[in-house]
C-alpha cells in the first residue's frame, strides 16, 4: 500500500494504521469497511492514490461505451444470421452460421481481442491500445464517453480516432455475444415459421419474401 519508500517513513506508517484501523481486531476492521461502503467510501486506489469512487466516475463511462458498442455489433451480426439460418434451414447458410456460433462462443473475449489486435493493428495499423492515439488531445469530460464528447464539441478527428480504437474491442465482445444470440434468434424464428398463420399465408400463394 505504501511502497518501499513509504515503509521507511514511520509517521506515514502510523498514520496509515490509524486511518485504516489496522491496529484493531479483524472483525472490527471488517465492520468499519462495511460502514464505509454504505457511505459510498471505497477507500483509495493503490495505483492512482485517488479515491476509488473518483476513479470509477472517470473510468466507468468507458466501460459503458464499450458495452453499448459491443452490444450493437452483436445485434447487427446475430439477428440477420439467426433469421437467415431459420429461413434457409439446413442449407449452407445455416451450417456456416452454426459454425460461426460455435467458434464465437468457444473463444473468450480476451482471445478474440488478441487475434484482432495482431491481425488489424500489427499488419494493417488499424486500432491500437488505449482509447486514443498518442498525440490526440483528450476531449473535455462531459459524459466520459469519448465518442459522444468529441461529437458534442465538434471534433470529428477525435471521434474517428476514438472510433478506430474502440472498434476492435467491441468486435471481440460482439463475436462472443452474437454466437449464442444468433442461435436463440434462429430457434424463435423457427417457432414463428411453424405457426398456422404462416402456413396459411404460404397456402394462399404469398411470396416467401412477403411471408
Amino acid at each position: 500500500m505504501l511502497g518501499i519508500e513509504g515503509m521507511q517513513d514511520k509517521a506515514l506508517v502510523e498514520q496509515t494504521i490509524k486511518i485504516w484501523k489496522l491496529d484493531r481486531p479483524i472483525w472490527e476492521q471488517y465492520f468499519y469497511y462495511l460502514s464505509n461502503l454504505l457511505r459510498g467510501e471505497f477507500g483509495r486506489s493503490i495505483l492512482t492514490r485517488a479515491p476509488v469512487l473518483q476513479d470509477l466516475r472517470v473510468r466507468f463511462p468507458a466501460t459503458v461505451e464499450l458495452a453499448i458498442f459491443g452490444f450493437l455489433i452483436a445485434m447487427v451480426i446475430a439477428i440477420p444470421a439467426g433469421i437467415l439460418s431459420a429461413v434457409y434451414r439446413d442449407s449452407i447458410i445455416d451450417h456456416l452460421s452454426r459454425i460461426f456460433s460455435i467458434v464465437g462462443v468457444s473463444g473468450p473475449e480476451w482471445w478474440w481481442g488478441i487475434i484482432l489486435l495482431v491481425v488489424f493493428y500489427f499488419f494493417f495499423g488499424f486500432g491500437g491500445s488505449g482509447r486514443l492515439s498518442p498525440g490526440t488531445p483528450y476531449p473535455p469530460f462531459i459524459t466520459g464517453m469519448y465518442l459522444i464528447d468529441s461529437l458534442l464539441i465538434g471534433r470529428f478527428d477525435i471521434f474517428l480516432d476514438a472510433l478506430s480504437h474502440i472498434t476492435l474491442p467491441a468486435i471481440a465482445l460482439g463475436i462472443t455475444r452474437s454466437g449464442l444470440t444468433s442461435r436463440l434468434v434462429r430457434s424463435s424464428m423457427l417457432e414463428v415459421l411453424r405457426e398456422d398463420y404462416i402456413k396459411t399465408a404460404r397456402m394462399k400463394g404469398l411470396r416467401e419474401r412477403v411471408v
